[in-house]
């Protein structure tokens, strides 16, 4: 008589009941230690299965959160206790077999046939260089995303096996191999997927703008930050953010201008380059990249590219994928002598494959005046304050007519706390919403972005809109790249005027007359001479003109071709073509001419205009020869580059009603027009000599020359 004793147990935490012949699952009560922190859920599966000396297969199934951070910290516990406690309660049955095989397939009762709809895929996966399979590669259901929560990994073959809807993508990955993308549409049980290896991840390589170094063999000193760390500090303005990683990295606190939303920040790196103050830049001077008021700016790098501050600046957060901060020799081995205050080396996010995903991204941020810090008298303590201090003399009638004024303003009530009149709470957002896709030869990304930035200011603002297209084509050795970009951006000053305008007025003077009204002067000092106190209220409501206005239109083309394995050929080119205008009309009724008697001189009007085009030229060449734990990487660059720029400023006077709200109809020019036009060209040579051994010594050498016709006419080159 034969006696098959069988055994019921639960698989933990699947919540479903299954029975197994004891003599085949016996192994499943092996235990085993594990201690993994923060690794997806599929490499923990398989190292699990590793320790009990088993492989494990998924049939036909995905497990929720394959790819999720997952941390486990068992010792002694039976095999099939972990696999349960990592599964968790989804709906699945897990098998142990003889041979040490861990099965995990779809529960009999949910098992459904292949449809139109859904059905089940499989295949292998593969190394291109040695043409074996890869062990423990993640297969995730995308649906275009960049990132999927379900899926499964290969087994010991290299094969897996999953359910899947109809049109879906998956995303093939393993350590140290390039991602694959795949748009399933039919049924494909012998699916052969090939991943390239020596994908570099952006924690491995530092982006030096024209070129990627592996951060092994890098020797120059430099700060890479992930373009997600810096959203979660600030996710209106990336480079407040990133002097939070980086201390030589500073944006100056100017003060003067407080939070407006116009207001151009000025940076700083090594320090202080500058001889006293520079001068201040306004809107056409961050548009066409005139710098030379500001020595401490760094060299910014967008894509390969330099670019003015301005593009940077109007730049989406939501696009940005790092930022490298390059400060020593190796900066200027590279760029020169541009590079003489750092480079800031921006790259943007490449286009994922997969199918057609659309996403949406926003916040809100509400800014709030801080008055807490100003400890100010009211009306009758300010009053006080002036009579003990001899202001109103007691034998001066006129000066007691005076205190008396003020003092009967008081006591009708009259404590005005002028600083909190031009202010408000502002609400600003920001929004981006992308469209992505393609496959593994051609990819795609619309994105449209929109920000509003009201200040605290009444009246102020400063809003940008973009659209942006990236497209990827990839063939053999082929790679083809395109961008186009289109930002506006328009600002507003505030009609209220400077705030340090209030916090110069006295409490004791009421904001309107009797009647409700503001009026333009609120008294006549008498001292050593007469001075009109004027009310900064006023102005908001006299039809005040103060906008600014840009417009770029940026192209790109990248073009890569593999000449040999290890040899590879590049050229990117640009264009990028700028627009901007600043306007300010003050009418008649301003308090800047409340003391002009002469009508044709009552108010002004000024207008600057400006353009700019830019086009440059990289050729690179590349060769990297690896001989056992030998490296040698040769690097060679050549740049043509051609700026053209220039703005005229126009000013006039004598605008004596505030219906004339164009510039033609001034009285006269204030002064001669003024303005500045250029023509630059530049060539540059970069050449680069990298060694390296095992990944522990390096060893670079870097030459570089340019001829630039900025340069004097007896040194246009510089080495």
């Amino acid at each position: 008589m034969v006696i098959l004793l069988a055994v019921t147990y639960w698989t933990a935490g699947s919540g479903m009941l299954h029975a197994q012949n004891r003599a085949e699952d016996s192994w499943k009560d092996d235990k085993i230690t594990l201690r993994v922190s923060n690794e997806p859920l599929g490499k923990i599966l398989n190292l699990a299965a590793k320790a009990a000396k088993a492989d494990i297969v998924f049939q036909g199934v995905s497990l929720v959160g394959i790819n999720n951070p997952t941390t486990i910290n068992v010792k002694d516990m039976p095999i099939d206790k972990v696999i349960g406690q990592l599964i968790g309660d989804q709906n699945v049955r897990v098998r142990f077999e003889s041979g040490r095989h861990i099965i995990i397939e779809v529960y009999d009762k949910d098992r459904k046939a292949d449809t139109a709809e859904a059905y089940v895929i499989g295949g292998v996966v593969m190394s291109a260089d040695t043409n074996e399979p890869l062990i423990g590669a993640t297969i995730i259901i995308t649906d275009g995303a960049k990132s999927g929560s379900s899926g499964c990994t290969t087994d010991s073959d290299g094969k897996f096996s999953l359910r899947i809807d109809n049109k879906a993508s998956i995303r093939v990955s393993y350590i140290g191999y390039e991602s694959k993308s795949q748009q399933i549409t039919k049924v494909n049980k012998n699916m052969k997927i090939v991943l390239s290896p020596n994908a570099l991840d952006i924690d491995e390589v530092v982006v030096t703008g024209i070129s990627k170094r592996s951060t092994k063999s890098f020797t120059g000193n430099y700060v890479t930050v992930k373009g997600a760390e810096l959203r979660k500090l600030n996710p209106n303005n990336i480079l407040k953010s990133l002097q939070y990683f980086d201390p030589s990295f500073k944006i100056v606190e100017n003060n003067s201008a407080g939070s407006d939303p116009n207001a151009q920040p000025e940076f700083q790196m090594r320090g202080d380059q500058s001889l006293g103050r520079g001068s201040s830049m306004n809107s056409m001077d961050l548009m066409l990249d005139n710098v030379s008021s500001r020595p401490n700016t760094p060299l910014f790098v967008l894509d390969g590219f330099i670019v003015s501050i301005n593009r940077i600046l109007e730049l989406d957060p939501e696009r940005v994928e790092s930022i490298t901060i390059l400060k020593d020799a190796a900066a200027t081995s590279i760029y020169g002598s541009r590079a003489s205050n750092g480079v800031i080396v921006v790259e943007t996010m490449v286009a994922p494959d997969g199918a057609l995903s659309v996403a949406y991204s926003g916040n809100v941020t509400v800014q709030a005046p801080d008055l807490t810090d100003y400890n100010l008298m009211n009306a009758a303590e300010k009053l006080e304050t002036e009579q003990m201090a001899g202001v109103y003399n007691p034998n001066d009638a006129n000066a007691m007519n005076t205190y008396n004024r003020y003092l009967r303003n008081i006591l009708a009530g009259v404590n005005t706390y002028w600083m909190s009149q031009p202010l408000r709470t502002a609400i600003q957002s920001r929004h981006s919403l992308t469209a992505s896709g393609g496959t593994e030869v051609f990819r795609y990304n619309l994105g449209v972005n929109a920000s509003f930035m009201p200040g605290v200011m009444k009246g102020s603002s400063h809003d940008t809109k973009g659209v942006n297209f990236t497209m990827t084509y990839r063939k053999n050795k082929a790679t083809v790249g395109a961008n186009i970009n289109l930002s506006e951006t328009s600002g507003e000053n505030s009609p209220y005027g400077s705030f340090a305008q209030y916090t110069r007025v006295n409490p004791y003077y009421p904001m309107t007359n009797e009647y409700g009204e503001y009026e333009q002067i609120l008294d006549n000092y008498t001292g050593t001479g007469s001075v009109s106190i004027t009310n900064p209220l006023y102005n908001a409501n006299v039809g005040i003109k103060d906008f600014t206005k840009n417009l770029t239109i940026a192209t790109s083309l990248n073009l890569e071709y593999m000449l040999l394995k290890n040899l590879r050929i590049s050229e990117q080119l640009s264009y990028t073509r700028g627009m901007a205008r600043a306007e300010q009309f003050l009418p008649a009724d301003h308090t800047d001419f409340a003391t002009e008697l002469d009508l044709t001189l009552k108010g002004s009007y000024s207008k600057n205009t400006g353009e700019m085009t830019t086009w440059s030229s990289n050729l690179g060449v590349n060769y990297n020869l690896p001989i056992d734990k030998h490296l040698i990487s040769v690097f060679a660059n050549w740049t043509v580059t051609e700026d053209r720029s220039n703005y005229v400023n126009l000013s006039a006077t004598g605008y004596p009603d505030s219906h004339m709200t164009d510039f033609i109809f001034g009285n006269k020019m204030s002064n001669n027009p003024s303005g500045t036009e250029s023509l630059s060209r530049s060539m540059g040579l970069i050449g680069q000599l990298s060694y390296s051994y095992d990944n522990r010594y390096s060893f670079d050498f870097n030459v570089s020359a340019e001829n630039s016709s900025r340069y004097g006419a007896d040194h246009r080159m510089s080495r």
